[in-house]
């Protein structure tokens, strides 16, 4: 798999300020433009994957002004209790991720970190059923991936070769 993180400013892809008002008036207008920028950077055959719930908006633009199929990818932080924005691990569509590190110096017990994984597992589930409806997941394999974030947190985009 090769992996390419292309930054606005690398990719020139805005030319204005993402900060500007005007250019992130809303999702809708963020995901149009960038459709129109990414146009001439497209690789072949690629699929535009939201990263729900935030990336939805943008991405169903680009997706939809590119004429290219749209699928979602989900995340969840497994938090410290009581300490918002500390975590111990993530939960993703069939995979789980944790810092046993972490885990083991807090004291969490087994049963709750258990308990978390399973309710972030049955909400990730829910909001990709959601989303797919009936349809099942679109193969990435051997195609161009653009995930898309809503970008609160990252303003960048990704291209992962499969």
């Amino acid at each position: 798999m090769i992996h390419r993180r292309f930054m606005r400013s690398d990719a020139d892809l805005l030319v204005h300020s993402l900060e500007s008002p005007m250019i992130l008036a809303s999702r809708t207008s963020a995901g149009r433009q960038l459709a129109s920028a990414l146009a001439r950077y497209l690789p072949a055959d690629p699929v535009i994957v939201a990263l729900t719930p935030g990336g939805f908006r943008v991405a169903f633009e680009i997706a939809s002004d590119l004429r290219r199929p749209l699928d979602a990818a989900a995340a969840e932080s497994l938090e410290v209790p009581g300490r918002p924005r500390s975590n111990f691990g993530a939960v993703g569509d069939g995979e789980v991720l944790l810092d046993q590190a972490a885990i083991d110096r807090l004291g969490l017990p087994v049963a709750y970190v258990e308990a978390s994984v399973e309710r972030h597992k049955r909400s990730i589930a829910e909001r990709l059923q959601a989303f797919r409806g009936a349809n099942l997941p679109i193969s990435l394999t051997g195609r161009s991936v653009i995930l898309v974030d809503d970008g609160s947190n990252d303003r960048s985009w990704e291209v992962i070769e499969t």
